[in-house]
């Protein structure tokens, strides 16, 4: 097969109107599928005067030829295109085609970002054909188009002809036939994302999409340089992303990797497009290179460039925009640094020092902090951050971690401060509470220079210059020591600083000193703070120091806000004040509050103004002949009637406060103060120095600070103060005087513990080392006066505060939202109404339904019609029982639902509550834990030897045995068993009976053996006074128990059990000095150890001191029990009580019941649970409040009988567990009985030092 290929002459078909792919038409192609191979190397076609040689190359089929892209593709090659080229690139087009197709099918799974509360609502509804306007007709590609005039699909539901949009006016252009969301004169030069309540989660971009056609304003667009093709965008300084459209993409051939898009564009009229995808590409201008990400667009539109990337590429510069006409804003804005009418401005500045622009803002050595050598290290706990900021938190860690501001801690540090994530302007900002560690740091004290020594020092000097250090803190690199100190927690671990941090005390006079060092020896050039002045008499002058300063700090690395620079000005404002050619003026913007103070409007108003005269009176000559007009009107019969005299007045009046001697320079020597105040709708605020006023400031508040609680509104006032004085205060320290006393309070108080907004402008405070002190209203006349009258400009510094809102820190519905806000106003308006005035000075005087809250009342503010007490949202009182049933339904224990309320809630008495409600919880009644044990309760000693004792039955290595301990002695018997029966029990008793005598009474537990008939007939025929322990109750059953031990642990070490014993009951007992043997049978037993043979002979003892000294060991025991385990006195319950049962093997439920009687013996009682009767240790019994929720109780097999014995005593005593080193103590049983009054007294006890030790005394209970 052959490509036959005629050539064409600009003679033949050719005009200088037609278009490539009309040429490309008319050439008269012939393929077949056999072969391909080429008759003309060439062709030349001559087309509005340029030479374009090309070469076609096909595959099979020559399907590719077919579209315009791709011939359009081949042209651009020129006389460079080959064979092979000319295949390679049109397998490149292919691949490029599937990908694309790929990337349409996929559904990209993105979250939403906006920057408004999720409880908006938004309009859901779109057209079908908005985000597909129509294409060029060059463009062959089918798709559905919409009507440019309704923006519906073209092929509308109304006869040919009849759009809805047909004889409408667009609002916009006031042009017929179409309406304004299809408005082509519409155009969107901003950009920002917008809010959005669509189920999909994507993010919505705000775009200006404009059409392809072009429009004068050319300059706005630039050729950028990507995969060396130039490309035209438009420059949208507004754009948060870029853009390129689909055709324009294909051209470019890339071959790299294609992106799912994250995002859906939508345009000024509201009509959204999704892009196809998203690649990053390598744009160039001139010598400026940019990776950057670009939205591929399905559109016949204009690529649009950002104004992020254009100013990246240097495309766009930031300039200072002068905007108002006052002097003082003239001053403070204005910046000629970028000016054209300064010799030294970018082009013989920063061109000539291009390595300031690329200082990285990290000053030369490090610093170490230094702390008293005896503090104590704080180490404060992780605080939980609003669940809606921690992706945004962990993401700013993470910037500030590749900034090299912080880095992650795994050691363990002394101090750990407390993170605060503040949100200003959508961004995150990480601070630290270093409250604690300001304690102990050690002042540099390094001086800090008066306005009169920064003056002095530069006679004659009338160009100026100032430039302002960015973040200076942050230039300042820590050692590893002081990093340590700077430790702060965070939600995802321990981070510390490497970077000096805003708020530690030291930090102010650290810059300083480096400034000083780094200025040394160039003269014009001084430094206060982050403010350098250079100044001299001529301009030559003035930039020779100049080129000195900045050298200096280019060899220091500093870095410079040049939007803060003002450079070869004939007046500069500097910390506070105005040099001048002329000399020192005070700054216009600090006595602005006072002359645009405006007049008066009533007699109040009077009232106050002579209020703010007089507290400056000793500073003004002839007051009183200059304020009489003003106090004229102050007479009661005198009408207000505001006359020129009085006008004339108040103009003096205002001169005279803002001109020395009543205003006076700064002197950092003396101490600072600062009066502020806030009013219904404004601010205002003085700083003074022995009396005499330095500043004044004013401000009105915006319409969202007008809602503000009036807390809110005084710590504002602190804000708004600082903010204005920041020269003036920042590196000393400064008593800040307010009439609001709840503000003393907040300053003492953790950061995060204190509301939201409050919390954000305490961080604002961070910077300065403050004292807030309380002072009468009466006695604060210049503040007040000044937000009464306050200026109506809002001052840029605090504008970051004005809009909080605290709804994304709501983990709430839509619902729930909406119905605790309706709530809140019915039911909590009053309070609303309390923070929102202002908290009485008393708590007899606030209104009653308020006054529960009094405590509380520093911490609550309201925000979006919700009460806050810090972030706790205060609960209304119809939705209490609501709330405790959220917080109680995981059946948490009464600790842990507390601590989960606490967290999120606030309530007076709320504590209280859930208390009760978990007590009345029957579901966390039957699932109780055990009981803490009572307190011991000993046994009266015996008075005689084997007068009282115990048994029990044990297995050792496979075999049964009886243990007989006699209280008195702790002489033990054990004898082997044959079977476990209760006849073969008896008869052991018998023979043991035999040897040592019949006992008055014997106690043993609730085993079958014991509790016999046969056993009964037993003890009754003997004369024996038959005890048992309450069921599962062993420990009442102490002494036999500890016995048992005591043989089990002689038999395991021993290799002769019969010696085992023998050893034991000849060793004397630690508290009495006699052993079992002697106690029992008055005579030492011969063993195999060497004794004297007088030793053998029987020896009476002194009974009663014995038991003296028994009744002394079993009050110690009963002392040291208490203190370690004992934590549930017994509860005395009654017949009818309602109580719960503790489970037993087998059992997973308290199961309920009540209580039938007590039993005879103490700390005993007879229960009914579920129809059958049970005897019960108060130890396993619990009061109960909830009533029983299932019919079905299960129960134990240990159904009680009262049985007819003799005594219906039971022992119910709890037993300590003794250390295994002292196996001579003895735990003690608890008696029938307490003890006798007469043994009472003998059981306190002297030591030999003389120092008398005696139970303490405790209740009856």
């Amino acid at each position: 097969m052959q490509i036959v290929i005629q050539p064409l002459r600009s003679s033949q078909n050719c005009t200088s109107s037609t278009s490539p792919y009309q040429v490309f038409s008319t050439c008269n192609i012939l393929c077949s599928e056999a072969s391909v191979s080429v008759t003309a190397p060439a062709v030349t076609i001559l087309w509005h005067d340029v030479a374009v040689t090309w070469l076609l190359a096909a595959k099979q089929k020559a399907g590719w030829l077919g579209t315009w892209l791709g011939q359009e593709r081949l042209l651009d090659r020129g006389e460079e295109l080959t064979l092979p080229k000319a295949i390679e690139i049109s397998q490149q087009f292919e691949m490029s085609q599937k990908q694309m197709k790929i990337v349409r099918e996929e559904e990209a799974k993105v979250s939403v970002v906006t920057v408004k509360p999720k409880h908006a609502t938004h309009n859901k509804k779109m057209y079908k054909g908005q985000t597909k306007p129509t294409h060029n007709k060059q463009n062959p590609d089918k798709r559905q188009r919409s009507c440019t005039s309704c923006g519906k699909d073209a092929e509308h539901k109304w006869s040919k002809g009849k759009c809805p949009a047909k004889g409408s006016v667009c609002s916009y252009c006031h042009k017929p036939n179409h309406w304004v969301a299809v408005c082509r004169k519409r155009a969107v030069n901003t950009v920002d994302i917008a809010p959005d309540q669509d189920s999909s989660e994507e993010q919505i971009l705000d775009i200006n999409l404009t059409q392809d056609d072009r429009s004068e304003d050319d300059k706005w667009t630039v050729n950028l340089d990507i995969l060396s093709q130039e490309v035209l965008f438009r420059i949208d300084t507004g754009a948060k992303c870029n853009t390129l459209t689909l055709d324009r993409y294909q051209l470019l051939m890339h071959e790299g990797e294609l992106k799912r898009s994250s995002t859906v564009l939508r345009s000024y009229s509201n009509h959204k497009l999704k892009p196809v995808a998203a690649v990053d590409l390598l744009a160039k201008y001139k010598t400026r290179e940019v990776s950057a990400e670009f939205e591929i667009v399905d559109i016949a539109q204009e690529n649009v460039l950002s104004g992020v990337t254009a100013e990246a590429l240097g495309l766009i510069v930031r300039l200072h925009s002068v905007q108002k006409t006052d002097e003082a804003d003239k001053i403070h804005n204005t910046n000629e640094y970028f000016g054209s009418t300064s010799s030294l401005s970018v082009s013989s500045g920063l061109i000539e020092f291009p390595e300031l622009t690329r200082t990285t803002g990290t000053l030369p050595g490090t610093y170490t902090i230094k702390i008293d050598p005896d503090a104590r290290g704080v180490v404060h706990p992780v605080r939980r951050q609003p669940a809606a900021l921690k992706a945004k938190i962990i993401e700013k860690l993470n910037e500030m971690v590749e900034d090299g501001y912080i880095t992650k801690v795994d050691q363990p540090t002394e101090w750990v401060s407390s993170m605060v994530a503040a949100v200003r302007n959508s961004k995150i900002r990480i601070c630290i509470d270093p409250s604690d560690l300001n304690k102990v740091i050690k002042r540099e004290h390094h001086p800090m220079r008066t306005i009169e020594e920064v003056v002095s020092a530069m006679p004659g000097a009338k160009v100026f210059s100032v430039l302002d250090a960015k973040s200076g803190f942050l230039q300042i690199k820590l050692d590893e020591a002081s990093s340590l100190l700077t430790t702060f927690n965070t939600p995802i671990g321990r981070y510390r600083w490497l970077r000096l941090p805003f708020g530690l005390k030291c930090a102010p006079e650290i810059f300083q000193r480096i400034m000083d060092e780094m200025l040394e020896g160039v003269t014009g050039a001084i430094s206060v703070m982050d403010d350098i002045l250079v100044a001299a008499p001529t301009e030559e002058e003035h930039d020779a120091i100049l080129r000195k300063v900045v050298e200096r700090a280019t060899s220091y690395n500093l870095k410079l806000n040049f939007n803060k620079c003002h450079i070869r000005q004939p007046a500069v404002p500097y910390v506070g004040h105005l040099i001048t050619a002329d000399g020192l003026k005070p700054d216009p913007v600090k006595i602005k509050a006072v002359q645009h103070m405006s007049r008066p409007t009533d007699k109040d108003g009077v009232r106050r103004f002579l209020g703010f005269v007089t507290y400056l009176s000793k500073f003004i000559l002839n007051l009183s002949k200059v304020d009489a007009p003003l106090r004229q009107l102050l007479k009661k019969d005198v009408e207000f009637t505001w006359q020129p005299a009085q006008q004339k007045a108040f103009a003096r009046l205002k001169e005279l406060c803002t001109r020395p001697p009543v205003l006076q320079f700064f002197d950092p020597s003396k101490p600072v103060e600062i009066f502020c105040d806030a009013s219904s709708n404004g601010l205002g605020a003085v700083l003074l120095q022995n009396g005499q006023p330095i500043a004044f400031s004013s401000r009105s508040l915006t319409d969202a600070e007008t809602r503000y609680a009036q807390i809110e509104k005084e710590m504002l006032s602190i804000v708004h103060a600082c903010a204005k004085f920041h020269n003036y205060i920042l590196g000393t320290h400064v008593t800040v005087y307010n009439d609001h006393k709840p503000l003393e309070d907040i300053f003492k108080k953790s950061l995060l513990s204190t509301p939201m907004r409050i919390q954000r402008m305490r961080l604002r405070l961070q910077w300065y080392d403050l004292t807030v002190k309380y002072r009468r209203g009466k006695d604060m006349e210049l503040p007040d006066t000044l937000s009464r009258a306050q200026l109506s400009e809002c001052t840029p510094e605090i504008d970051g505060l004005e809009c909080v809102s605290m709804l994304s820190y709501v983990s709430v519905s839509d619902q729930k939202y909406t119905e605790l806000k309706e709530r809140t106003r019915e039911e909590l308006n009053c309070l609303l109404q309390t923070i929102q005035s202002g908290w009485p000075d008393r708590r007899r005087d606030a209104p009653v339904p308020v006054q529960p809250y009094w405590d509380s009342r520093s911490q609550l503010a309201s925000s979006d019609g919700l009460i806050y007490k810090g972030l706790r949202i205060v609960v209304p009182p119809t939705m209490r029982e609501h709330m405790l049933k959220l917080i109680h339904q995981s059946h948490l224990g009464m600790v842990k639902s507390k601590q989960r309320a606490r967290e999120v809630l606030y309530r007076p008495g709320m504590s209280a509550e859930i208390e009760e409600v978990i007590r009345n919880c029957s579901k966390c009644a039957d699932f109780q834990n055990k009981l803490p044990r009572h307190p011991l309760k000993p046994t009266e000693t015996p008075e005689l030897p084997f007068e009282e004792v115990a048994s029990d039955l044990f297995e050792f290595n496979g075999k049964q045995y009886i243990v007989l301990v006699d209280y008195y002695s702790k002489f033990i018997e054990v004898d082997e068993l044959k079977d476990i029966r209760s006849r073969t029990v008896i008869e052991t008793l018998k023979a043991q009976f035999s040897r040592h005598g019949i006992p008055s009474l014997l106690r043993s537990d609730n085993g079958r053996q014991y509790s016999s008939e046969e056993f009964k007939n037993f003890c009754e025929s003997y004369g024996i006074t038959h005890k048992m322990s309450s069921p599962h109750t062993p420990h009442s059953n102490g002494e036999a128990e500890r016995a048992v031990q005591t043989v089990k642990r002689l038999w395991s070490k021993a290799a002769d059990k019969h010696l085992a014993l023998m050893d034991y009951r000849t060793t004397p007992l630690e508290s009495v000095g006699l052993s079992p043997a002697q106690l029992l049978m008055g005579r030492r037993l011969r063993n195999k150890l060497p004794a004297a043979r007088a030793l053998l002979i029987p020896a009476a003892y002194d009974h009663l001191k014995v038991k003296r000294l028994l009744d002394n060991t079993k009050c110690t025991q009963k002392f040291y029990y208490d203190s370690k385990r004992a934590g549930n006195p017994p509860v005395a319950l009654k017949p009818g009580d309602e109580i719960r049962m503790q489970p037993y093997p087998g059992s997973s439920k308290w199961s309920p019941g009540v209580v039938v009687k007590p039993y005879s013996a103490p700390r005993s009682y007879v229960v009914e649970c579920g129809g059958k009767q049970y005897r019960r240790n108060s130890q396993h019994l619990r009061r109960s409040t909830a009533a029983a929720n299932s019919p079905h109780h299960y129960m134990c097999d240990d159904q009680w009988t009262e049985p007819p014995s003799l005594s219906e005593e039971s022992h119910t005593s709890c037993f300590p567990e003794l250390s295994r080193s002292n196996p001579n103590t003895q735990v003690l049983p608890e008696s029938s009985s307490s003890v006798a009054p007469s043994a009472q007294a003998q059981l306190q006890r002297t030591t030999r030092l003389g120092r008398v030790v005696k139970p303490p005394d405790r209740l009856n209970l």
